[in-house]
């Protein structure tokens, strides 16, 4: 069979999938964690098609280390944040005290979907790009490009 990949990594990106367009009586695993969005399970049914969930992870919530955060902002230093997760982002946020925070929305923040430039704008996040690339040199090079402050749209 041949491996198909969505142009955008996401939900959206795979039900955007000419192939997927017409999925009556396809037999779909969709690979999962527990909890997780019930779009693609939905829309496929929807489409006719029979799915099934393998659940295979959970997420746990983590601690942040504050202080390395902290220390970052007690010397005046700018990060430039790279999140690829609704739910860590959101837990981080909520874990942070309020002047940290204040700080940490006023930092370049790149994310890899549309759900995730929703969300950080909805947050307080002022200085926020997205890109759609998800491979690791990718994402190295988009935040090598933020915190040189380079122009125009490299995503």
């Amino acid at each position: 069979l041949p491996v198909l990949t969505p142009t955008t990594a996401s939900s959206e990106g795979l039900l955007a999938l000419p192939a997927l367009q017409a999925a009556h009586n396809l037999r779909i695993m969709l690979i999962k964690g527990v909890g997780g969005r019930a779009l693609l399970a939905a829309e496929l049914t929807a489409r006719g098609a029979i799915t099934q969930a393998l659940l295979c992870y959970e997420r746990q919530r983590q601690s942040i280390n504050v202080a390395q955060l902290l220390k970052i902002w007690q010397n005046g230093a700018q990060a430039v944040l790279l999140a690829t997760s609704f739910a860590a982002l959101s837990m981080v946020i909520e874990q942070l005290p309020p002047l940290l925070l204040t700080w940490f929305l006023q930092q370049p923040l790149i994310v890899t979907s549309e759900r995730l430039v929703a969300l950080a704008s909805e947050k307080g996040f002022s200085n926020i790009q997205a890109t759609t690339h998800l491979a690791e040199s990718e994402l190295v090079d988009a935040v090598c490009r933020v915190a040189c402050g380079e122009q125009g749209d490299p995503f």
